[in-house]
């Protein structure tokens, strides 16, 4: 029995310095992030889905407020959280859709990430890349019920503490890589990007609890 317990904390010392070094870059980034708000933040995702060998990509531009609000801006495409719902504007349709904050999605991840929400998160291993490069590879996993991740791979400037890329791997084994560039304050005076009613006069889909409207 004492053999046993000497032997597990023995493992369990590595594993407790690798989690609190993971910790300290992790919290820097946030600090960073926190101390700009308002920024913005270009992104590009390419998705590789598992079932049809197929891979889809997309570029846009995240928008995050200090009152944790966001706006993600796409080609044709916008999405907006308030703070409560979802807003989803598709230009084509000219078609609003309101709903809840799905928590098991890309777009939450790209949300906590940046917004610095790493409460669900653990760290399991840490890469350090040559000392030119500054980039250090954070891994991750989810320490609740959230099943949608099946491995979590964040690299991170080191010296500029920001996210370079993201890499995940879903419940259904497709392989979602995001990466980030630009990142940068914005003005007070651009707050309009979180409010709703910018959205105009668009037809209405809401999907709310206990809301099912069409206007």
């Amino acid at each position: 029995m004492i053999l046993f317990l000497l032997i597990m904390i023995l493992y369990a010392e590595p594993i407790l310095k690798t989690c609190k070094a993971g910790n300290r870059i992790l919290n820097k980034i946030s600090n960073n992030y926190q101390s700009k708000l308002p920024f913005q933040l270009e992104f590009n995702i390419i998705q590789g889905f598992n079932d049809n060998d197929s891979v889809q990509e997309m570029t846009g531009i995240f928008y995050l407020s200090n009152d944790s609000c966001f706006r993600v801006k796409f080609p044709k495409q916008e999405i907006l959280y308030d703070g409560k719902w979802l807003w989803s504007l598709d230009e084509s349709s000219e078609q609003v859709v309101v709903e809840e904050f799905n928590p098991q999605s890309s777009l939450k991840f790209l949300y906590d990430i940046v917004n610095g929400n790493w409460d669900e998160f653990v760290v399991n291993n840490i890469f350090t890349f040559d000392s030119m490069s500054n980039v250090a590879e954070v891994r991750l996993s989810t320490q609740n019920e959230n099943n949608f991740f099946k491995s979590i791979v964040i690299k991170i400037d080191t010296l500029s503490n920001v996210i370079k890329e993201a890499n995940y791997i879903d419940f259904q084994q497709n392989n979602i890589s995001i990466g980030f560039k630009n990142f940068a304050p914005i003005s007070f005076s651009d707050s309009l990007l979180f409010k709703v009613k910018d959205f105009g006069n668009k037809e209405l889909i809401d999907l709310r609890p206990s809301i099912r409207i069409v206007r």
